[in-house]
């Protein structure tokens, strides 16, 4: 629940954003009496307030938790940092580098994996899921850049570029005007919200020319979405849906020019004036009907402020 309304939170209060993260931390980091023994970051804690869930028992999303420990982590380091030298206390070091070979022994080809949107179920190689996992290995170069271990960081850039050209050649469409949903499976789209993390890492740390996917991507996706799958209340998730999700259709709206970003707030407020289920505001809702799909006030809706982070009008 933490990743959707992030951005929000390390606008509003990086000092705050990174108390959120901190029991994740002190969790995977064997810092509590449960022996914490997986390579990627953990997806919760257990049930408030006792975070004593097994390791076994989680819901597992390797590359989906760890590639949003390390973005944050990173944006983090920047915003509460002096730039000199990294702020991320050094007893996370052996925790963060854990995590940053997992993405660099997985990323490339995900598998099937479960995603954020885990009622989907598991996905094999989902291109948002890899994208992800490819921008959370330049956030971890970010990191090792912030300690002074510019020979790692720049191993880590490598290998994201690297993945990226395995990315462009197995997900883009034969049309050439979108990125698929899975690697190699045409006729397929989906909404490529992740690549807003991107752009907010990149704003973060003022190094946005620095990280691995190009602008031809991001505005190919962006134009897909305006010009062909946009209907009154917003974008689907993904090509076999009619529904969407608010709180990743304002990720996508974040990194849209003004008109497009006002394009996606004005659908979002339509579906809230509309829609005829009369309930706190729900993130997943179809875009045709604006009836209500599940779900409903959750903080997953902060990702609706995600331009601010962005510091985008």
């Amino acid at each position: 629940m933490i990743y959707p309304a992030f951005p929000l939170y390390a606008w509003a209060d990086p000092d705050a954003a990174w108390k959120l993260l901190v029991p994740l931390m002190e969790y995977a980091n064997n810092a509590t009496n449960i022996q914490y023994n997986l390579p990627w970051a953990p997806h919760h804690l257990g049930k408030y307030p006792v975070g004593d869930i097994q390791p076994s028992q989680q819901e597992q999303m390797p590359i989906e938790e760890t590639a949003f420990m390390l973005i944050s982590l990173a944006m983090l380091d920047s915003r509460l940092g002096d730039g000199s030298k990294s702020w991320i206390p050094v007893k996370y070091n052996g925790l963060i580098d854990t995590w940053g070979q997992y993405l660099l022994d997985s990323t490339e080809i995900p598998r099937n994996q479960l995603t954020t949107d885990d009622f989907l179920g598991p996905m094999p190689n989902c291109t948002n899921l890899a994208a992800k996992g490819i921008i959370g290995l330049a956030a971890y170069a970010s990191i090792l850049r912030t300690r002074g271990n510019s020979t790692g960081a720049q191993a880590m850039d490598a290998a994201a570029q690297k993945y990226v050209t395995f990315w462009r050649a197995h997900s883009l469409a034969k049309s050439g005007d979108h990125f698929q949903l899975e690697y190699s499976d045409e006729g397929t789209w989906s909404t490529k919200y992740n690549l807003m993390l991107q752009v907010a890492l990149g704003q973060a740390t003022g190094r946005s020319d620095a990280f691995p996917f190009p602008q031809d991507v991001i505005d190919t996706e962006l134009n897909f979405y305006l010009s062909k799958q946009f209907n009154k209340y917003g974008v689907p998730l993904f090509s076999k849906a009619t529904f969407g999700k608010g709180d990743w259709f304002s990720f996508a709206g974040a990194i849209m020019d003004q008109p497009g970003f006002a394009r996606v707030m004005g659908a979002l407020r339509a579906f809230l004036n509309d829609s005829p289920d009369r309930v706190p505001f729900t993130d997943w809702y179809d875009t045709i009907t604006a009836r209500q799909k599940g779900f409903r006030c959750r903080a997953v809706v902060g990702g609706v402020f995600a331009r601010l982070f962005l510091g985008k009008q």
